[in-house]
Formats: structure tokens, sequence, C-alpha cells
């Protein structure tokens, strides 16, 4: 490097040296006072960054080097400042990019810690879902590799009311990229809009949906769900008005009609007869 070449280096660092310092007050030149080498801390949101970054004897025409503690990215090779340098750029540009690429990655990284938590949360209740009910069951899948989609298959059991027998319904849960802050995004697929009527009236108002905060899992929903389908696939006896029971089923009797197959504790429907009532449906009046 010739003397001129120096002296120009040296303007040009002594520039560079007065804009990190009115900018970032936190990185230094250290023991040595060479303006070509600094290091310190930049602020990101909630915590800093240990940097150091080293301006090459070419610079500008060459962009500089910059290492962050802790990590063994080649920014230089991420950033794209300095993919796609040119000579009218300043240190606190690329410090400024940098800011921006940590801050950005740092909630990158969070986001995908949060849906890894999401997949182990959904594989330790899916035991529950398959078998914590004798009139329903739901599968829980991944249709595609990401961690944002969910497919809730909730499956009726021939001990269920007969209008469910063998259905099958659909509930497909999609994480928002704005998740976990904006609350997940729900699609019912029945095939009875009656049924994805009064399930989406449900999910309205169920408590993980209706207070959503970043301290909800959907893994609530899915067992809410359970609870809400348990309560709704049980026969229920048109006299007593209560649920029959898998045991109850053995000896219960049921309407011939087709269209109603109402199903009768065997106790009430002979309470019933004992009255005086015939042996009839006391829903669609066809015989039992």
């Amino acid at each position: 490097m010739t003397e001129k070449e120096r002296t120009e280096y040296f303007k040009i660092l002594t520039l560079e040296a007065k804009l990190i310092k009115q900018k970032y007050k936190t990185l230094g030149t250290g023991r040595s006072g060479k303006l070509n080498q600094w290091s310190g801390y930049i602020p990101l949101k909630n915590q800093t960054a240990y940097v150091s970054l080293y301006i090459p004897k070419n610079f500008p025409n060459e962009p500089p080097v910059i290492k962050v503690r802790g990590t063994r990215t080649n920014f230089n090779e991420e950033l794209d400042i300095l993919k796609n340098w040119r000579r009218g750029y300043h240190i606190t540009d690329v410090l400024d990019a940098l800011r921006e690429y940590l801050e950005r990655r740092r909630v990158d990284d969070r986001i995908t810690k949060r849906l890894a938590e999401e997949l182990q949360r959904m594989k330790e209740v899916s035991r529950t879902l398959l078998t914590g009910s004798e009139f329903v069951s739901i599968g829980i899948r991944r249709d595609t590799p990401s961690l944002r989609e969910y497919s809730l298959r909730v499956t009726f059991s021939r001990y269920s009311r007969p209008k469910f027998r063998g259905r099958s319904i659909t509930v497909r849960i999609t994480l928002p990229e704005e998740y976990p802050t904006t609350k997940p995004e729900i699609e019912v697929s029945s095939g009875e809009e009656d049924m994805n009527l009064k399930i989406e009236n449900y999910l309205e108002n169920m408590q993980p949906l209706r207070t959503w905060s970043r301290d909800n899992y959907i893994s609530e929903i899915a067992l809410s769900l359970l609870k809400f389908f348990d309560n709704l696939a049980p026969p229920t006896c048109p006299i007593c008005l209560s649920k029959i029971t898998k045991e109850e089923q053995g000896d219960a009797a049921q309407c011939r009609n087709p269209k109603c197959q109402s199903i009768y504790h065997s106790r009430c429907l002979e309470a019933w007869i004992r009255q005086g009532y015939k042996k009839e449906c006391v829903v669609c009046g066809k015989p039992i």
C-alpha cells in the first residue's frame, strides 16, 4: 500500500469511526486503538449481542468481516448488504442490517421452539384422545411436514348414538404466522352443515379460544373437543334423559324406525309400560 493509499484509507477509517461512535457507543477499537478493528455490544430487543468486525484494507471496495459471539454464521454470506456490497455503504449500515437480522432470527428461533413444544404436547395427549372415551376417539395427523398444520380425525364408536355410528369428522388446526400471539385457525368438515354449525358455535365459546393467550396450547383445544364430543355422542334414553353407557347397551331397547333408532334403558321402558303406556317410541311413535 502506497503512502497515498494509506492516507486515503486512514481518512475512510476516521469517517467510519465517527459514524460508529455517534450511533453505536458500545463499540470500541480495543487497546490497540486500530480503527480497522472494532468490538463490543450492540443492543437488541431485551438483550445484547457481542460483535467484532474487521475493516479490510480494500474497504470500501470490499465489505467488512463481522462475527457475533456464540454463532458460527458467515454473515458475509447471510446479510444482503454484504452479499450485494457497494462503495456507498458504511459500517453503521452493516450494523443496522445485522441488528435487524439477529432480532428476526431470534424471533424465528422462539417460534420454532414454540412449534416444537406444540408437537410434543400433542404427542403427550394423543393416547388420551384415542382412548379417553367409549363413544368417540380422536386421532392426530400432520398432513404436511409443517409444524403449523394438524388434522384431528374424530371417529364415533358403535356405542355412540345411532345417527353418529360409523361417522367421522375432520377438524383442521392451522397455526398462523403470528402464532402464538394470534389464536389458531380451525376448520370443521363433517359432511353435514348442521353438525359443522354446532361444532363451530362450540368452538367460538371454547375457553382456550375465547380467552386465547400465549400461555395456551392447541393440545388444550384437542382435549376440549374430546370432552365436547364425549357429551354429544352418547345415546340418551328419551324417558329418563340420561346417558346410556356401553355396559347398559347390551339389554337396551331400540326403536324400529330406521330414521329414528332411539335407544331406551330396558328398566325405563319396562316402567313406562307398567304405567299403561304402549310399547311405542316416545320420539316418533313407531313400535319398539
